[in-house]
């Protein structure tokens, strides 16, 4: 039995993914659930299971190559000497071994074919079809490097630097090279952002002493179990209540903004802007309404660990209400960020900040800290962004906190 297993949904933004690399070869027998290639979205590294029991026979996208949503990547067998085409189907009985048409061997550069395929036909993936055609290039010019002389992202990337050259004659400055599907993915989000969302964006000040005495009082006792509060993990729960008392905080718009309709979340999910390998990570930590600070210290630290490393679980890649971008670590006193297209706003804080202010028993120290919201105010009036801030502030500079 043949089986063409496709790319899968693997994040709620997901509409695409670049292979990294493949885990199994063809004529590799394979286990349903065992991982068989690594793919890279614009959140993290992430491994594709096997859909089925048998063998590996074709690898229908080649390592490096961006593939859409629903493309074909592999075709398994459930027996090693099952024929096969080329293109991944069922075929008659071939007289030579299924392993050589398989994997053949490869032929020099210049044995390649640099005509089209079959006639007027190429091989390429869907993918790169698209991208052949945003590109403007004609993939029957294209000589492909693959197996059976199917074109890949390589050869695509190629052709485009090549016709780059001839009308840029003066070489660019620099090394040229490629953005990663992280960097790529933000930098996409934040032209929409700033194309298509109306903002406004809010200042508070905010005394964070009373955070930042009970985080040095229970720091200690904390740490011999693993786990140590940050300025982070009170902001978390702090916004978390706010979203839970505004709900146009937790919604978002459905379909076009011609249709009038919103969505509203029933729970506070939070997005937390971390630094990865190949750029801006926003793992989603759900439910934050109902965890307590050690709780919320452990997600946390599970949910950096895993974006730092490039490497995020599903748990982390839902859809998030409002998100918070901490630079404080960065020594950065206030700053201003855009809002993630599909949430409500988002919250940039900096470092906590020694201060003197006057009152009338004399010149006092306190710890403060600067909360700078922005809002899509197609979402949210200045009145409501003002009423959540105030209950955001309120809650970082009470003493009660919901501590485990």
């Amino acid at each position: 039995m043949i089986t063409v297993f496709h790319l899968p949904k693997m994040g709620l933004t997901m509409d695409e993914a670049t292979v990294t690399r493949w885990l199994k070869e063809p004529g590799d027998a394979v286990a349903e659930g065992e991982a068989v290639l690594e793919v890279e979205t614009d959140k993290a590294v992430l491994e594709v299971e096997s859909p089925v029991s048998g063998y590996l026979r074709l690898q229908m996208a080649e390592s490096g190559e961006r593939v859409a949503l629903g493309a074909a990547m592999a075709t398994f067998s459930s027996s090693p000497d099952e024929a096969i085409s080329p293109d991944g189907a069922a075929s008659e009985p071939a007289t030579t071994p299924t392993k050589e048409r398989v994997a053949p061997q490869s032929r020099p550069r210049d044995a390649l074919p640099t005509a089209p395929v079959d006639g007027n036909r190429f091989k390429a993936s869907p993918s790169i079809r698209r991208r052949a055609r945003e590109y403007g290039i004609d993939l029957t010019e294209i000589a492909g490097t693959g197996p059976h002389g199917r074109i890949r992202m390589h050869d695509l990337e190629q052709a485009l630097l090549a016709r780059r050259s001839e009308e840029t004659p003066a070489a660019p400055r620099g090394t040229v090279q490629a953005m990663s599907r992280a960097r790529l993915a933000t930098a996409r989000r934040m032209v929409e952002s700033a194309r298509d969302i109306p903002q406004f964006t809010l200042r508070r000040k905010v005394d964070l002493g009373g955070a930042v005495r009970l985080r040095a009082l229970v720091n200690p006792s904390l740490e011999r179990s693993g786990i140590t509060l940050s300025v982070t993990d009170f902001l978390l729960q702090a916004i978390a209540e706010g979203l839970m008392a505004h709900p146009a905080m937790r919604s978002a718009l459905v379909g076009t903004l011609d249709a009038g309709r919103v969505a509203v979340a029933e729970t506070a999910n939070l997005g937390l802007a971390v630094e990865g390998k190949g750029g801006l990570l926003v793992p989603v930590l759900e439910h934050m309404e109902s965890l307590s600070l050690v709780e919320t210290a452990r997600m946390r630290r599970e949910a950096v660990a895993m974006a730092r490393d490039g490497k995020l679980s599903g748990k982390f890649m839902q859809a998030a209400s409002f998100t918070l971008s901490n630079l404080g670590p960065f020594d950065v006193d206030e700053f201003h960020a855009l809002v993630n297209p599909g949430e409500a706003g988002i919250l940039a804080v900096g470092r906590v900040q020694e201060e003197t202010i006057s009152l009338p028993q004399g010149p006092v120290q306190r710890q403060s800290l600067v909360l700078t919201f922005t809002f899509d105010h197609r979402l949210v009036d200045g009145a409501d962004g003002a009423r959540f801030a105030a209950s955001v502030a309120d809650a970082l500079q009470s003493d009660s906190w919901r501590l485990v």
